[in-house]
């Protein structure tokens, strides 16, 4: 007798799978950096910081030999990635075939799922392409720094994007029944509208750091890379400023408005006066974007697993060993073979 076996895909798993792996290369980026290079260690202002006036976790990714080791790692979260839009696009497809969502609703999400697999594929880019310092202080362009920069942005817009319309898609179709709201009972538990905030609060992270990312492109700092990147410049930066310490720069005067050493045309990027609401922006989106819904999945993934969306397919061994077959070639020429078994 034949034996058939059912393999059953849980989309949730897939979701704690996903950011739980994310977090995963985080911390193996850290720890490459930590105690493969001197980056964390290094004297006055990284070229992030110099930038966008904080650190986030691009540092743990940008750097040799972090760079060298963590693309490969990072192909499996594309698989991840790739399996688990596959799965919400089915969820979608029965959704719209149900009558829970409009048609137009759905053709959104195909297209939010397909640019999101896109990015998670173009991030592999900053890999390949690291900040040249040198030829952002000879040539004062930021060409490598932007190559580097537009798929990370590209990147928090798809895990902006697929958070927020996650959400928005369970409250239509299965999380607000999961709080006990059904088609009798429409006043939902205190905690539902407690949850009900985070993807305000979330959206509008995402919207400021998305912009916190690009406002300096728009102006660079000035100049592009800081001193001590640049050790030619030195005497002549130190002769200038009267032998001030050359890594206590961030921002000369910390006065915005006039001073060139600072950037960004709504806020000044690289003042020491934006350097806690960097930080707070940078830290709480990274936050907000990996913590919650991985625990919200992981909630799901356990106590409301028979509610959650799934896929079971059937597997069944198939053999020719009971029917003849044969293979030939349909042609005239007598130097080609007849394959025959009976």
């Amino acid at each position: 007798m034949r034996e058939t076996k059912t393999y059953t895909l849980v989309l949730d798993d897939l979701r704690v799978a996903l950011y739980g792996y994310f977090l995963f290369l985080i911390g193996l980026g850290y720890l490459i950096t930590k105690f493969g290079s001197d980056v964390l260690n290094m004297k006055g202002p990284n070229l992030l910081d110099w930038w966008w006036g904080t650190t986030n976790v691009c540092i743990f990714f940008d750097f040799p030999p972090s760079n060298y080791v963590l693309p490969a790692f990072y192909t499996i979260f594309i698989i991840i990635f790739c399996m688990m839009s596959l799965l919400l696009w089915v969820r979608q497809k029965e959704a719209v075939l149900a009558g829970q969502i409009s048609r137009g609703w759905y053709w959104f999400l195909n297209y939010l799922r397909i640019s999101e697999v896109l990015a998670a594929c173009y991030f592999l880019t900053i890999f390949a392409v690291s900040p040249d310092v040198h030829e952002m202080a000879t040539q004062g362009t930021a060409r490598t720094l932007i190559h580097h920069t537009v798929p990370f942005a590209c990147f928090v817009i798809a895990m902006s994007t697929l958070t927020l319309s996650d959400f928005i898609y369970d409250c239509y179709t299965g999380f607000a029944s999961v709080l006990g709201l059904t088609a009798g009972k429409r006043k939902a538990p205190w905690y539902f509208y407690v949850v009900a905030t985070y993807p305000i609060v979330f959206a509008l992270f995402s919207i400021v750091f998305i912009f916190m990312l690009l406002n300096p492109f728009f102006k660079y700092p000035d100049p592009i890379v800081p001193w001590h990147m640049v050790p030619e410049l030195w005497n002549a930066t130190i002769n200038q400023h009267n032998g001030t310490d050359i890594y206590s720069w961030p921002c000369l005067t910390n006065d915005w408005l006039n001073d060139p050493t600072c950037s960004g045309l709504a806020f000044c990027a690289n003042c020491k006066s934006f350097l806690t609401y960097g930080a707070i922006i940078d830290k709480g989106w990274t936050f907000l974007v990996l913590i919650p819904p991985m625990m919200k999945s992981l909630v799901s993934s356990i106590w409301f697993r028979d509610r959650i969306f799934k896929i079971s397919f059937p597997v069944q061994p198939h053999y020719f060993e009971d029917h003849p077959f044969m293979i030939e070639a349909d042609v005239s020429d007598a130097s080609y073979v007849t394959l025959e078994r009976i």
